[in-house]
């Protein structure tokens, strides 16, 4: 009975985060110049019928992602050819859908009152409206950061593989679309140290090392094989700007503008304003 009432709860919260992000839905979705050279860019894909291999090229340094956003645009051009809103709505039902599993991941971190309160808070965020109208790749990280996050705390709860899988499916994707989603990658070592102080078997260790492997490469490996036939160019000026690179781009660093100014406004837009 309970868990019936938790599913009525989060399907009506999910409905309320429609309504919200429906309203004025043809007057607010961003056309950026990124947006408008993906979608012409998977247009000409489906007119060609090409698959393409990588994605678009980084504004940080001479690398590319994996092709996986170009697919996605892809989908709603060849099922809806004529609806120009296509690929924004595709990001609508994506909010949703991150709306109930961050509703999930709340439920298993704390119970039911907690997972709808963290439902109710993803479904009236301005930050997480805001991402159901962009047509971008990186608002993909948004819903695979909370697939990771409830593949996490699932597996963690059931000792399950299956949800270590998701999670590493998850992570893999998320960089695929972008390379902001590798501060995702310290789930790796918490979830393995977590399950070796409950589990000291080597065998069981093993298994979820190589869950996690495979679950990784999935949405990676189409980006790693064009990648291994140009010398790993692609992944070497990744390393290259990690190590050197992102070192040469000048950005003010202050412990005053970080608690004072980052958070406050962050904490504002994520909850309902700004402070």
């Amino acid at each position: 009975m309970l868990l019936r009432k938790f599913n009525f709860l989060l399907t009506a919260i999910a409905g309320l985060a429609a309504i919200i992000r429906l309203r004025g839905f043809d007057t607010h979705y961003l056309l950026s110049s990124d947006t408008a050279r993906d979608i012409l860019t998977a247009k000409g894909a489906v007119l060609l019928h090409q698959l393409p291999w990588v994605g678009s090229f980084s504004s940080s340094g001479p690398f590319v992602f994996g092709p996986n956003w170009y697919w996605q645009l892809m989908l709603p051009q060849i099922l809806f050819p004529d609806l120009f809103l296509g690929p924004w709505l595709l990001m609508f039902v994506i909010s949703l859908l991150f709306v109930v599993v961050m509703g999930l991941c709340g439920r298993l971190l704390g119970g039911k009152r907690l997972g709808l309160f963290v439902a109710l808070l993803s479904a009236i965020s301005p930050a997480v409206i805001g991402l159901s109208a962009y047509a971008t790749q990186h608002a993909m990280v948004e819903i695979f950061s909370g697939l990771t996050l409830l593949g996490f705390l699932a597996f963690l709860k059931t000792r399950r593989l299956l949800f270590a899988f998701l999670m590493a499916v998850s992570i893999g994707a998320a960089i695929s679309y972008h390379y902001q989603a590798i501060n995702l990658l310290p789930y790796y070592p918490v979830l393995i140290g977590l399950y070796f102080w409950k589990n000291r078997k080597v065998k069981d260790n093993l298994k979820l090392i190589l869950v996690l492997i495979f679950g990784s490469f999935i949405f990676l490996f189409l980006l790693l094989l064009w990648d291994s036939t140009r010398g790993f160019a692609n992944t070497l000026h990744l390393i290259g700007y990690f190590k050197v690179g992102q070192y040469q781009i000048y950005v003010p660093n202050s412990w005053r503008i970080y608690l004072l100014t980052f958070w406050p406004g962050f904490l504002g837009k994520l909850t309902g304003g700004d402070f």
